[in-house]
Order: structure tokens, then C-alpha cells, then sequence
């Protein structure tokens, strides 16, 4: 633990943001690769092309964990399995 836990909490804070974001290109990426929409190795964040139908379903299922007060691998986990669902579902 970091001896100043306010300053880790600041820490925190600040680094939260770029964690979201990275957090969401790692979900976008693997829902990517699922449906075939995968175009680069060396990921940036901007490799990815997604239609409407899959922005939505980022976008809800973004929104459907955020809605709900978790840890962060709790998180994750609860939005890999909606992205896994809404590829499962679509492939049907």
C-alpha cells in the first residue's frame, strides 16, 4: 500500500480516465476479432472499423456495467460476457 494512501487515491483519479479508455480499447479489440473486424496486429485504439449495430452494442453494454457499481475486474468480466453474448446471439 502506498504509504500516503490520499496521494494514491489522487493517483488514482488521475490515471482513471486513460484505465477506462484503455480498458475499452482491450473489450473493443477482442469484440473485434470475434466478428472478423480485426485489421491490425499493432492495435492503437483506431484499427477497428465497427457499424452502427456493433457501436451500439459496445455502447450499451459500456453502459449497462457502468449503471452498475463494481470492482474493476468485475467490470471487465460483466462486459466481455455481454460482448461475448451479443456475438453468440448474432451468429445465431
Amino acid at each position: 500500500m502506498h504509504p500516503d494512501g490520499f496521494a494514491r487515491s489522487e493517483e488514482v483519479r488521475r490515471c482513471a480516465p486513460g484505465i477506462a479508455a484503455a480498458s475499452a480499447r482491450s473489450l473493443a479489440r477482442d469484440y473485434a476479432r470475434a466478428r472478423g473486424a480485426w485489421r491490425h496486429p499493432l492495435d492503437t485504439g483506431l484499427c477497428h472499423t465497427f457499424d452502427l449495430e456493433d457501436q451500439a452494442i459496445i455502447a450499451t453494454a459500456l453502459q449497462t456495467a457502468f449503471d452498475t457499481p463494481q470492482p474493476l475486474p468485475a467490470l471487465l468480466t460483466s462486459l466481455r460476457v455481454q460482448l461475448t453474448e451479443a456475438v453468440e446471439q448474432d451468429a445465431r
